[in-house]
């Protein structure tokens, strides 16, 4: 993405390491792009970090994954969020992604949090909150490239004035366990989760949907 800084350190390492980006920690300024291909890495939020705008994470030759684990603090503003190939954002234990307000596409098939192409969300004991969430979550894709959002446990809570999930063209909802809160600003047109398309959800155990007005 233009004008973005991108991730470099094929060992991975700490979101706030000032190195290990070719134009330095992400900003509301500056997008994120952790698109390097090769490698497998881990790239670690532990503690509060500076807001972003627009992320990409994605690896096409390994995998990369964004986590946010005890006390760490991903702020999000008003951008898109695309998770690719090789690419996850795993939110544990004491992690909490936090976005706030909105940016929408006209194309349906494009979220303003989109899980493609075999990328995950995974939610496994800690907390995503998209407050005044006016665009949507798509997760698509086929086979073994099918985007997924997986809920083991812990909580997305989306509150909305918009269609806030869609689950289409292959991708899949997962909930082993956890909370998906929805909570309705306004007037639905359409539900709260859409399955167009061959889109699945696959609900076990202790799962939990509340949706709320």
């Amino acid at each position: 993405e233009a004008g973005a800084t991108s991730w470099t350190n094929a060992a991975g390492g700490a979101w706030l390491d000032v190195g290990s980006w070719d134009f330095g920690v992400p900003n509301v300024f500056t997008p994120a792009a952790l698109t390097q291909e090769g490698a497998s890495r881990t790239v670690t939020v532990t503690e509060h970090v500076p807001a972003i705008t627009n992320v990409t994470i994605a690896n096409g030759s390994g995998t990369t994954q964004v986590r946010v684990v005890d006390g760490g603090r991903l702020p999000i503003e008003n951008a898109f969020v695309t998770i690719g190939k090789g690419g996850e954002l795993k939110v544990e234990t004491g992690g909490h992604v936090a976005y706030d307000g909105s940016v929408s596409s006209f194309d349906p098939a494009q979220g303003t949090i989109s899980v493609v192409d075999g990328g995950k969300l995974s939610i496994n004991g800690g907390t995503v909150d998209l407050d005044d969430f006016q665009g949507r979550i798509v997760a698509s894709g086929s086979g073994p490239d099918t985007g997924l959002v997986s809920i083991a446990s812990g909580t997305l809570r989306v509150t909305s004035t918009n269609q806030p999930l869609q689950v289409i063209l292959g991708g899949r909802l997962e909930m082993t366990g956890g909370l998906l809160e929805m909570e309705r600003m306004g007037a639905f047109v359409d539900p709260v989760v859409r399955l167009p398309d061959g889109g699945a959800v696959d609900l076990y155990g202790n799962a939990q949907i509340l949706y709320r007005e």
